[in-house]
């Protein structure tokens, strides 16, 4: 395998390659490594799917008048990005536009948005405050799909067979709607990232449309991030013969619930602490492990990862989402050495295994329990020193082929032993390579 380096994907892709993303940027944002996702609306007063509800679930009538009734009198920006922080996570990403078209700011675009519900605050200029305040890096969700501007009865998932619906109007003059949403997002809140969604699910979306607007934003700011979905290049024509991620628009690749294998360009997966992504009273979260072990598996294959909570309708978070929350900035306030600008490998992830490094360091961390790795000795640097992170000293036998480490009993953890080798030069630009063997009586 070729040395991991600071990759970047296309910017602007192959139509546009004059178009750059800044790696300064970029680096920032993968030196960060954990972020928080929010999904949140008047949807949340029904308890169903956040997108696909409109007319499926809830009648379009119905679902298009829940605004109205929409009243978070307990939302707090300062409380929300308060507990961001204290999850160890450096940034924040709040879904302002998902696919029913209800906007969660001040837009001058419509009325169809949180200005015209009975709470009457324009909730996304509290947030960006709030994290610029707080020193959280603030980006914003859009989904390109609008069931209520396109006229539709309901949401195209892209895995259904059938054709999607006409869009009202044609597609152009819905662009230049998108194009003036997200400059509001850009020039009024400053949001850092545009985090797009489903223009797979839209036929007349072409590469050369997504192409366009990636070009109109960039313009407007020439350091914004913004994901890969916003030229997923498989729908209509292209539906057979998918546009290679390298050639799409966009800074950074999107990854849903799906880890996926070591990549050396820049991605990110995004994951609900629930089974949903919006709010349902009998869901519970995720406990520490499987967050931690998320997250793990997120960096080890050279990863970020965006954690999605779903608040309630009257704005507050659950109790059990907001306990692993300081549980996950617990464990970070003692290993985030291991975590933080930080870049994965030189192991390939494995069961229970994944390492990231920095510098003359890698972190080799155990996350189900095991006491015995066995890992193949790095090409061209010698391992001068072992120990484990919060403690302890593991034995250690050095082969030229081989480095064999044991953890002391009092040293496993059941969450995530992090063991720290450090070598005699750098080990950023080593080849990535297969991880070995781990176990031991602790393995759970």
């Amino acid at each position: 395998m070729s040395a991991p380096t600071e990759k970047t994907m296309a910017g602007g892709g192959s139509l546009r390659p004059d178009l750059q993303t800044d790696r300064e940027v970029l680096r920032d944002f993968r030196d960060r490594r954990f972020g928080i996702f929010v999904h949140w609306g008047p949807v949340t007063l029904t308890q169903k799917e956040i997108g696909w509800s409109r007319g499926r679930d809830t009648p379009i009538e119905e679902f298009d008048q829940l605004y109205l009734r929409f009243n978070p009198v307990n939302f707090n920006a300062r409380d929300w990005i308060a507990l961001v922080k204290a999850s160890g996570a450096r940034y924040f990403v709040m879904v302002t536009k998902h696919h029913d078209g209800f906007s969660l700011w001040d837009t001058r675009q419509n009325d169809y948005n949180i200005m015209h519900s009975p709470f009457g605050r324009d909730v996304l200029r509290e947030l960006a405050d709030e994290c610029e305040r707080q020193g959280v890096l603030f980006g914003t969700y859009y989904s390109v799909v609008d069931s209520l501007a396109f006229g539709w009865k309901r949401v195209p998932h892209p895995p259904e067979p059938e054709p999607n619906p006409p869009i009202q109007g044609g597609i152009e003059p819905y662009v230049e709607y998108l194009k003036a949403q997200c400059a509001e997002l850009l020039e009024r809140y400053q949001s850092k990232i545009l985090w797009f969604d489903m223009s797979s699910a839209i036929d007349a979306w072409t590469p050369q449309i997504g192409t366009d607007v990636y070009a109109y934003l960039h313009g407007k700011n020439p350091h914004v991030l913004m994901n890969s979905r916003l030229d997923n290049g498989n729908r209509g024509p292209a539906r057979a013969h998918p546009r290679p991620l390298g050639e799409r628009v966009g800074d950074f690749e999107t990854r849903e619930q799906e880890i996926g294998t070591y990549t050396e360009t820049p991605w990110e997966n995004c994951a609900p602490i629930t089974d949903n992504w919006e709010w349902r009273a009998a869901d519970r979260a995720k406990d520490i492990k499987a967050s931690l072990s998320l997250l793990l598996q997120c960096i080890g294959g050279n990863g970020n990862f965006l954690y999605n909570l779903s608040p309630g309708p009257d704005g507050t978070i659950e109790p059990d989402q907001v306990r692993v929350m300081h549980e996950m900035g617990e464990w970070l306030g003692r290993y985030g050495e291991s975590v933080y600008g930080t870049r994965g490998g030189p192991y390939m992830p494995a069961e229970g295994l994944v390492s990231t490094r920095r510098g003359h360091q890698v972190y080799v961390h155990l996350f189900k329990g095991q006491s015995t790795v066995q890992l193949p000795a790095l090409p061209g640097v010698r391992l001068v020193g072992a120990k484990v992170l919060g403690g302890g000293s593991p034995s250690l036998q050095v082969s030229a082929s081989e480095y064999s480490l044991e953890v002391p009993p009092e040293a496993v953890s059941p969450l995530d032993t992090v063991i720290e080798l450090t070598f005699d030069g750098d080990v950023m630009a080593l080849p990535v390579q297969p991880a070995g063997r781990s176990g031991g009586a602790g393995v759970k």
